[in-house]
C-alpha cells in the first residue's frame, strides 16, 4: 500500500504520526508532498488532494465525525445535510462546528469517524426525534445495534422517547413544568419507541 492508497483508507486526511506508524518515513512523506501526491495541510497534518472537507475538519480539531456528520460515513441514514459539522472531542473547541462531549465505544475504523454507538446516543440527544429516529432504525435494520442497548446506554433514550410526539423546541418548558404537570403528559413514563422491525 502507497502512501496515497493509506490515505484513502483512513479517510483522505491524518496525522504525520499516523502515517509514521503505519511505515512511512519522513524521506517518503516529504517525496509524496513534493511530487504533489499529498498536500500539507499545516504541520504534522497532511491530505490527499482531493480531500473530503468534512473529515478535514475532523482531523484539524483533533476530533472525530459524529451525530449527523458521521451517518454517511458509517452508511447511515440521515434526512439532510447538517449547517455545521458535527464532532466529538476530547477536549478543545471547533467554532465552526458542534462539539460533543463523552464516549461509550471507541471508533471502529481507521478514520476519523465515531462509533455507531457513539454516533447514534449523541443524535439522540442532539437532533429532532425524526431524524435520531431515521438514524436509529438504519443501525438497527442492518444489525449493528439494537434498542435495547441504547436504551441501557443511552441516557439521552428517555428525551427521545417523551419528545417522539412533541416539537424539540418545547422540551424545556416540559423539563421546568412541576412533577404534578410532567405526570400529566406522561414525560416520565414515555412510550417505547417504535422504528420497525430490525
Amino acid at each position: 500500500m502507497d502512501i496515497r492508497q493509506f490515505l484513502a483508507h483512513a479517510g483522505t486526511v491524518a496525522r504525520t504520526q499516523t502515517l509514521r506508524r503505519a511505515g512511512f518515513t519522513d524521506r517518503n512523506i516529504r517525496s509524496a508532498v513534493a511530487n504533489g501526491e499529498i498536500r500539507r495541510l499545516r504541520h504534522g497534518v497532511l491530505s490527499l488532494p482531493d480531500s473530503q472537507a468534512d473529515m478535514v475538519v475532523a482531523v484539524l480539531a483533533d476530533g472525530l465525525l459524529c451525530c449527523v456528520s458521521a451517518a454517511p460515513h458509517l452508511d447511515l441514514w440521515r434526512l439532510a445535510v447538517p449547517d455545521r459539522v458535527h464532532l466529538l472531542c476530547k477536549h478543545g473547541a471547533e467554532r465552526t462546528a458542534v462539539v460533543h462531549r463523552g464516549s461509550v465505544w471507541p471508533p471502529e475504523s481507521g478514520r476519523p469517524v465515531a462509533s455507531v454507538a457513539d454516533t447514534l446516543l449523541h443524535a439522540l440527544r442532539c437532533q429532532p426525534a425524526l431524524e435520531a429516529a431515521v438514524m436509529v432504525e438504519s443501525a438497527v435494520r442492518q444489525g449493528r445495534t439494537t434498542l435495547d442497548y441504547l436504551r441501557e446506554e443511552g441516557p439521552f433514550a428517555r428525551r427521545f422517547a417523551a419528545t417522539r410526539r412533541r416539537p424539540p423546541a418545547k422540551m424545556g418548558n416540559l423539563r421546568r413544568r412541576t412533577p404534578k404537570a410532567r405526570r400529566r403528559h406522561r414525560v416520565d413514563t414515555p412510550p417505547t419507541p417504535r422504528f420497525g422491525k430490525p
